[in-house]
């Protein structure tokens, strides 16, 4: 029993160990890949660190094949960070949507396995929240000595909008008043005909 009993503790020790310092490395891949962040804004950078576990002691730099929608973007080599097996670059992308980061072996020069993803958003635009904004609409009420009414009270704020409404006219704007149907007025005309024909009498003329 004591030579199970050590056999557990050395493998939780293993296993321990293997978490602290292979965390990253998924099952059967040399390399492991850490993409921070995840999600940016365009022309923002993000950060790529790949490690290696392996036999070698020294190799060639990998580098990143960067797709979106399926189609290769760009490739970008990565820099030696560390003890040899250890690398870091930037990738930086303005086109928003899903960009998966392939990690090419730098002897082999193909696809190692080990694949990584990042979301570039897209900027917000005026369509992307088109609700009112409460706290603006109170403080314009505030400011034009009203209120703020809710959809509820929307007919009874209209029917006291109409009852006993009369118009007012606005301030700057002309208002049309006409003059011919003024009585002082059809008689001053009436006058000036009847002083007229009176003159031309006088004169004899027809």
């Amino acid at each position: 029993s004591e030579s199970v009993s050590d056999l557990y503790k050395q493998m939780w020790i293993q296993l321990l160990y293997w978490s602290a310092s292979h965390g990253d490395f998924l099952p059967g891949h040399a390399y492991a890949m850490r993409i921070d962040p995840s999600v940016v804004e365009p022309g923002c950078p993000v950060h790529v660190a790949v490690s290696f576990r392996g036999e070698k002691e020294s190799l060639q730099s990998p580098s990143l094949n960067v797709m979106l929608k399926g189609q290769s973007v760009g490739t970008v080599r990565l820099a030696p960070s560390g003890d040899g097996t250890q690398w870091e670059g930037y990738l930086t992308k303005d086109q928003p949507g899903g960009y998966a980061v392939e990690l090419i072996d730098g002897e082999s020069g193909v696809f190692s396995g080990t694949r990584g993803m990042f979301e570039v958003e897209a900027l917000p635009t005026e369509q992307d929240e088109v609700s009112a904004d409460p706290t603006l609409l109170q403080s314009l009420a505030d400011a034009a000595g009203g209120r703020v009414a809710s959809l509820g009270e929307l007919p009874d704020v209209l029917a006291r909008m109409t009852a006993d409404s009369e118009p007012v006219a606005v301030a700057g704007q002309a208002v049309w008043e006409p003059l011919w149907d003024r009585a002082w007025l059809l008689l001053g005309f009436v006058l000036l005909l009847a002083g007229e024909w009176t003159l031309r009498r006088r004169s004899g003329l027809l």
